[in-house]
């Protein structure tokens, strides 16, 4: 499978960047300890030790990398007909939730197999009218955000 289109993985990482800021120390984040630009940190890990901005750049390069692998092998089935911009989106929710979590998206899921990028965009954001995800809830405009970018195929 091909990776994504050098300017698009460079436009992902930027946003993933923006949207996660830079901490130089681990912090809480909703269930884990993280650091860098929400790198997720290994249980025994120094809450004292400064985190450089050289590691958190490596660190997101292959959490990034790591999403783009887990979403190519996962949604094999519609993947190749997804334009960049929808690639990185999924990529961004995955490295953002997790793979097991975005699994519990079925319906976004299936709205991809069918090419309905409108449902698909809807259902990251909603399980019923006026009632949100929880991921939605979490993180709010960037939800939001990445769920324009699935309807459009345009970064937003």
């Amino acid at each position: 499978m091909q990776p994504l289109e050098k300017e698009t993985w460079e436009h992902l990482i930027a946003l993933v960047r923006g949207a996660e800021g830079f901490r130089e120390f681990a912090y809480w984040d909703i269930s884990q300890y993280s650091g860098g630009y929400g790198h997720k940190l290994p249980k025994e890990w120094d809450m004292n030790n400064r985190i450089s901005l050289e590691q958190a750049n490596e660190w997101l390069d292959k959490d990034l990398s790591d999403s783009l692998i887990e979403c190519q092998k996962r949604f094999i089935a519609f993947w190749e007909i997804l334009n960049d911009v929808r690639k990185a989106t999924l990529v961004e929710m995955c490295f953002n939730i997790g793979m097991p979590r975005m699994l519990g998206f079925r319906k976004m899921i299936a709205a991809l197999r069918r090419g309905d990028y409108a449902e698909a965009g809807y259902q990251m954001l909603w399980n019923a009218p006026n009632v949100k995800t929880r991921w939605h809830e979490q993180i709010g405009q960037r939800a939001s955000r990445l769920a324009c970018q699935m309807i459009d195929g345009e970064f937003g």
